[in-house]
């Protein structure tokens, strides 16, 4: 099965090596994205990436751990529960009774008006990033809960008990409300992040359409968007605003800028069979972390870039200090959650783990966005055992995993 899925890889203008970045993740990549590529491959089964995803898993149901490389607090956050939907969307169509429980670990961390917060308060702030051990736990933010609804709506899609879950409509009003409040152009990084939740509801909600038409207007026809405040060449591109094939976003760019896209993705694979990051990691584990995690979604068949839900970095953040929130520009939303894409060096960063020159992130199968015939996907038709429910020791239901 792994030699019919690289052939496809190699067809046409695609030039992915699988071989070299599953050596690379055997090298360097934690168990997770391991097992992630070895399932995209055909090669796993969904209860075992599960089962390591597990090791993340908190009591309470959410996700912390260092799920979220440069966050290694051990308590749940937003941001590592971005991570896990983003597993519990590649195991479709089985399902697991994780999801839900994440859905419920939503709902009691969400604040009044129905957002998120950028990050909760952080326990142990070793090897984290300040950006998310200085956020403000009290103001929500337009751009993680967008991007954490998006990824749920797309878990929902396979899921129905995800799809039918409260947390879901509340946090997506939220959004659809904060982003029919904008009026000015956007930070890049929100742009992106709320045009993808319109994506995402574009066929469950009417008022989906108007506002993505309203949005896109904000894009340039070469879908490139400077980072506010961030490096000259830092860009918000057009996969970034459209990672999926066949979806309404990808009407906004010509199949040209498309296909130039992902062959610059593709072409960006290095030597050792990974790709690289363009921001520095807080922790050496982190810098091999963020790796491995590029490479774990490698084999990903239609989506070709995960860099929208990679990079995490305020443009400005909303920190506690009164005089420090006075400095951010109010918006709708609250906290801009932004991606590591848009990471600008602070001034000091004594602790950070330089990174290669600049780079962006794999685009293995590219030609499935452009021709969706060629997606010889190989996942495995087995479903999830049910009985799998891993979490806590012993299991969600108090049941050893298998």
């Amino acid at each position: 099965m792994q030699d019919t899925r690289c052939r496809a890889v190699h067809a046409g203008r695609v030039n992915v090596d699988l071989a070299a970045a599953e050596a690379f993740l055997a090298a360097h990549a934690r168990v997770l994205d391991r097992r992630r590529f070895r399932l995209l491959m055909g090669q796993a089964d969904p209860g075992s990436v599960v089962a390591a995803l597990d090791a993340y898993r908190n009591p309470d149901g959410g996700y912390g751990w260092g799920l979220e490389p440069d966050l290694r607090s051990p308590e749940s956050q937003p941001g590592a529960a971005l991570h896990a939907l983003e597993v519990f969307e590649d195991i479709a169509p089985a399902t697991a009774p994780q999801a839900v429980a994440l859905c419920d670990w939503l709902a009691s961390v969400c604040l009044p008006d129905g957002g998120l917060p950028f990050a909760r308060p952080v326990t142990n702030p070793a090897g984290c990033a300040p950006f998310w051990a200085q956020a403000d736990p009290t103001v929500s933010s337009l751009q993680i809960t967008a991007v954490v609804a998006a990824t749920a709506h797309r878990v929902a899609a396979h899921d129905p008990a995800v799809a039918a879950h409260p947390w879901l409509a509340q946090a997506t009003r939220y959004c659809l409300a904060a982003i029919h409040a904008i009026r000015d152009t956007p930070p890049a990084i929100e742009l992106a992040f709320a045009i993808q939740l319109l994506d995402a509801v574009h066929d469950t909600h009417p008022e989906a359409a108007t506002l993505l038409d309203r949005l896109g207007a904000h894009i340039p026809a070469s879908g490139l968007v400077h980072v506010q405040e961030g490096l000259a060449e830092e860009m918000m591109r057009p996969l970034d605003f459209a990672p999926t094939p066949d979806r309404p976003v990808r009407a906004l760019f010509t199949p040209e800028i498309v296909a130039a896209e992902l062959q610059r993705l593709i072409d960006q694979q290095q030597d050792d069979g990974g790709w690289t990051v363009d921001f520095a990691s807080y922790s050496p584990a982190a810098a091999l972390e963020w790796r491995g995690y590029l490479a774990g979604c490698s084999a990903r068949p239609g989506l070709m870039t995960v860099g929208s839900r990679l990079r995490r970095r305020p443009d400005r953040l909303l920190l506690g200090s009164p005089d420090r929130r006075r400095d951010a520009p109010h918006h709708a939303g609250g906290t801009r959650f932004a991606m590591s894409h848009s990471r600008r060096r602070p001034t000091r960063l004594p602790e950070a783990v330089p990174q290669s020159p600049r780079s962006l992130v794999p685009a293995a199968l590219a030609l499935c966005s452009a021709d969706p015939a060629r997606d010889p996907s190989p996942r495995s038709s087995t479903p999830l055992d049910t009985s799998l429910e891993v979490g806590s020791p012993g299991g969600v239901d108090g049941r050893s995993p298998r």
